[in-house]
């Protein structure tokens, strides 16, 4: 597999599923709350990050909002059923957007796979057909992201060591998304069969390079956009990023289904 072609292909294949772009953008406003806060942070000029090729690639692949220091409501000081009610809004909320970020990560990289194999796609078909597994995807990638900050709250001194892991954890399911679409393997498969290639596929690692050392560059000025001129800015950041996470998901399709070429895969329509 020639890395720089497959590139060229998907750059090719990206203006069949143009419209699919408005996705990466509509999913960073669902975070409108974090949009904000990245808008009106005034003690950063930018930062630097290290995206992976998760999910979709949007503004908070590259930019972090400003954590929450000593503002908003205390929940110690609320009363008990007020506390126990913002919770259980709180836990609804987070339930709400995990299912929807994983509906439309199904549609997406469906359509994107489907429109490569024939040209066409039915952004509602595949909705259906991938929307179980990417779910559980997105909902085990909160529940893995949560107990490393809850473990992180009671250990600090982890920290590095819990960088690292992210990462290493990261490289090794990067592929899961994009086999589930790209080969149907369910959710279980997909994270055993990223796991191996990653391991054994050199063009694997190369693949994942060629997005995260070029994603990291591009962080600086993007971050810079993002906290230049209040919200408007931030949105703005929002919008360029929607194109480029579009080409990733496209070229990540590609790639799961170059190391996946010959082996069986049920047909898809």
């Amino acid at each position: 597999m020639h890395l720089p072609a497959v590139l060229r292909e998907a750059l090719q294949e990206t203006r069949d599923v143009a419209v699919l772009a408005v996705l990466p953008f509509v999913v960073a406003l669902l975070r409108w709350n974090d949009l904000v806060r990245l808008g009106t942070d005034t003690s950063r000029v930018f930062s630097v990050s290290f995206p992976m090729p998760h999910s979709f690639v949007t503004i908070w692949s590259f930019v972090q909002p400003p954590t929450d220091a000593g503002g908003g409501i205390d929940p110690a000081t609320l009363p008990a059923v007020v506390g126990v009610a913002f919770g259980a809004a709180f836990l609804l909320s987070l339930a709400a957007y995990v299912v929807a970020t994983g509906l439309l990560l199904a549609g997406y990289l469906g359509s994107i796979d489907q429109s490569i194999r024939t040209g066409m796609f039915d952004f509602v078909a595949n909705v259906r057909r991938y929307g179980r597994s990417l779910v559980a995807y997105e909902a085990l990638m909160l529940v893995v992201l949560s107990a490393i900050v809850l473990l992180l709250t009671t250990a600090p001194f982890l920290i590095p060591v819990a960088f690292v892991g992210i990462y290493v954890v990261g490289y090794l399911t990067y592929l899961a998304p994009y086999l589930v679409v790209a080969n149907e393997d369910d959710l279980l498969e997909a994270i055993r069969h990223s796991a191996s290639l990653t391991t054994s596929r050199a063009e694997a690692a190369l693949a994942f390079l060629g997005f995260a050392v070029p994603a990291t560059a591009f962080s600086l000025p993007l971050s810079r956009l993002a906290y230049s001129d209040g919200v408007l800015a931030a949105v703005a950041a929002a919008a360029v990023v929607a194109p480029v996470g579009l080409v990733a998901a496209v070229f990540f399709v590609l790639v799961a289904r170059r190391l996946t070429a010959g082996a069986d895969r049920p047909t898809a329509t």
